[in-house]
């Protein structure tokens, strides 16, 4: 079964960031949009990622990498619409909130 989650990240490096996700074998961006909730002039987008693993989790910390500090804002969207910072989290971390915040998953 494949995981589904949204990205929101800075417009500057949207791009990159689909570019480092369709670098995984097994993810892809289903969707790249203006990010919502946050306000009217919203400088993010989202990007709607399906992966059979989560691999890509690693590949985004290393595109984190070697875009070099500082980091741009790379947050996980949850269900209930909390922010998960990448910057402030570690790579076990985001892929826990991830296992936890899929509609498969019984709480």
């Amino acid at each position: 079964m494949a995981y589904r989650f949204v990205l929101e990240v800075p417009e500057s490096v949207a791009q990159e960031v689909n570019t480092a996700v369709g670098t995984v074998p097994d993810a892809q961006v289903l969707v790249m949009r203006n990010s919502h909730g946050l306000g009217f002039n919203d400088p993010f987008v989202n990007l709607s990622i399906a992966a059979h693993s989560l691999a890509v989790v690693e590949r985004i910390y290393q595109w984190m990498l070697e875009y070099g500090q500082p980091w741009p804002d790379v947050r996980l969207v949850m269900h209930d619409g909390r922010r998960v910072s990448f910057a402030k989290a570690n790579v076990s971390l985001i892929i826990a909130a991830i296992r936890r915040d899929q509609p498969w998953v019984d709480h």
